[in-house]
């Protein structure tokens, strides 16, 4: 066992899974040595002998489940070592349960389908390392390290309570129980709710990581693959420009498509560049509905828009925060024109053309 390696209590009674995640680690993942439990009380004993890093749990255990340990190690040992529960159910009632008592996620066996186990695996030590970091006591580095922590660990416990106030609505409303359609307004309202935390993620980060060199093309290519499917871009941004900036600009490009197909009524989307002196013009336009003339000047404001009121205004940001600018001065269609200046653009000959 290496003396950085952190240790998982695995409780599992599953053999074969069992075989999936130790033989993952060690294939890839060295660092993390493997405790195994087959019982809550084998893992009650392990727990109290040894200190561990992360706990997984799986759910249905032979007579008995693994919230019945979670409940141990939240309400006995008063822990909040991370925790994630395992299991081949997608009941969201036991997803309420787990995360009403302390779990920080849950997750599905299903995703270890025939043939995609070490996919499965990946995910998995992911959201692992994720919670390790969350979970992680904050260092004497200052004041600034200290709060980052504290809003990161409160960011994630609020989303996993949104989860559970938004899974009860459903069950609710399946169920037969929903009154005058008020369980709508709750399941809205938790939407909401996660889009304004997710926006302040996204604004916690401007500006506190290192700036990079980004490829245009690349960026709305990529953009169009994840969110976009059926929807037509023509990208005529060379292939060798990149930008300098903000690691979220791709985040703002996509913000500026999602707002011409989602919000704009949209088919196409035409990306082209000109120059300006010196600078360049990225210019992002479409064929849909276009920004009325006297909205043009909103558009940026924060709150404005028909959902979160986040979109168009963060892209502001982000272009601000690199040194660059955005307007809108479409016609027939929207028209984003983004001004990067001489010092944050470059034609790297070195990328195949």
């Amino acid at each position: 066992m290496g003396l950085s390696n952190k240790k998982i209590l695995y409780l599992e009674d599953e053999e074969s899974f069992l075989d999936i995640i130790k033989g993952y680690c060690s294939h890839y993942l060295a660092a993390y040595d493997i405790i195994h439990a087959s019982t809550v009380s084998e893992a009650i004993k392990l727990f109290e002998d040894q200190s561990f890093d992360i706990v997984l749990c799986d759910y249905i255990l032979t007579g008995e489940n693994g919230i019945d340990f979670l409940k141990y190690v939240r309400t006995v040992r008063k822990s909040d070592i991370p925790f994630l529960i395992i299991s081949e159910s997608d009941d969201r009632d036991v997803v309420i349960s787990a995360l009403n008592n302390g779990a920080d996620y849950y997750f599905e066996k299903s995703s270890f389908i025939c043939g995609k186990e070490e996919d499965g695996c990946s995910v998995l030590f992911k959201k692992l390392d994720r919670i390790i970091e969350l979970r992680s006591e904050p260092d004497d580095s200052g004041v600034a390290k200290k709060l980052e922590k504290m809003f990161r660990v409160t960011i994630h416990d609020v989303n996993n309570s949104l989860t559970v106030i938004g899974m009860s609505a459903e069950l609710i409303k399946e169920r037969g129980y929903d009154y005058d359609g008020l369980t709508e307004n709750i399941i809205s309202s938790q939407k909401s709710i996660i889009d304004t935390l997710d926006f302040c993620v996204d604004y916690w980060k401007l500006g506190n990581q290192k700036n990079r060199w980004s490829i245009v093309h690349s960026i709305i290519e990529k953009s169009g693959m994840s969110g976009f499917l059926g929807k037509k871009i023509i990208n005529r941004i060379p292939l060798n420009l990149e930008i300098f900036g903000d690691c979220l600009i791709e985040k703002a490009f996509y913000n500026i498509l999602d707002n011409a197909f989602s919000h704009g009524g949209a088919k196409n989307v035409y990306c082209d560049i000109a120059r300006d002196n010196g600078s360049i013009m990225i210019i992002v336009s479409d064929d849909g509905n276009g920004i009325p003339a006297e909205e043009k000047e909103r558009i940026f404001s924060q709150g404005y828009g028909k959902n979160s009121g986040y979109g168009l205004f963060f892209c502001k940001e982000v272009f601000r925060s690199s040194e660059m600018d955005i307007r809108e001065d479409g016609v027939d269609g929207a028209r984003f024109v983004i001004t990067v200046p001489e010092s944050r653009y470059r034609f790297n000959d070195r990328i195949n053309t």
